[in-house]
């Protein structure tokens, strides 16, 4: 889902994390050290960032995927963290046009089709990787938050099918994602959500 292959990105990016100062990093994003190790929340897994690398939390090398996406996260990191601001659909982030169509059509789609008539399991699924209900009403089946990296919510909403209308799921961000991840990742980040939930409810699907 990105322009360079994952590895590619994950060199590219290791070869900068020398000149990170990580205790500093972990301040600024409001997460912990472990000895000289940076442990950072993506959904529902602790990763282990040191200038060696990125490691999951049973210390195996985590998918390409995951890697270009936390280390785009890590370099990008800005100074001072956003504050939390309005959601938004992704078609209407800066730059999203050329991506939009794939989001919908492998990320939002996939979860509606998959979890019709499945109200109760994607309930269950969304709270196992994480989910909370939100403070703010949404019109919807059901709606519920995942905190994707610190400082990075995702929103999902879903209703299911009807006798008028097939069944419907919206992945939302905050306005302010795109200072945080580029499109692409924004994309891969979405698609991590639909995995841990498609996982959780007992389907196999790639990870990639």
């Amino acid at each position: 889902m990105t322009s360079q292959a994952p590895e590619q990105i994950h060199r590219q990016y290791l070869n900068r994390f020398a000149d990170i100062d990580l205790p500093d990093l972990a301040r600024r994003m409001g997460v912990d050290m472990d000895e000289d190790s940076l442990l950072l929340p993506y959904y529902d897994s602790i990763y282990r960032v040191s200038e060696r690398g990125i490691l999951c939390p049973d210390y195996r090398e985590p998918p390409p995927a995951v890697k270009s996406v936390l280390c785009r996260y890590l370099i990008n990191f800005p100074q001072t963290p956003p504050q939390s601001q309005e959601w938004t659909a992704y078609r209407d982030l800066p730059n999203a046009a050329p991506y939009a169509g794939d989001f919908r059509a492998t990320v939002e789609m996939p979860l509606a089709r998959v979890f019709t008539g499945k109200r109760l399991e994607l309930l269950t699924s969304c709270a196992a990787v994480g989910g909370f209900t939100p403070t703010d009403g949404f019109d919807y089946d059901a709606s519920m938050v995942f905190p994707a990296l610190p400082h990075m919510d995702v929103l999902l909403l879903f209703n299911d099918a009807d006798e008028t209308f097939p069944s419907k799921c919206l992945l939302l961000f905050e306005e302010n994602a795109h200072e945080l991840l580029d499109m692409e990742s924004l994309v891969v980040v979405a698609w991590r959500l639909a995995w841990l939930l498609f996982t959780m409810s007992g389907m196999d699907v790639p990870e990639e």
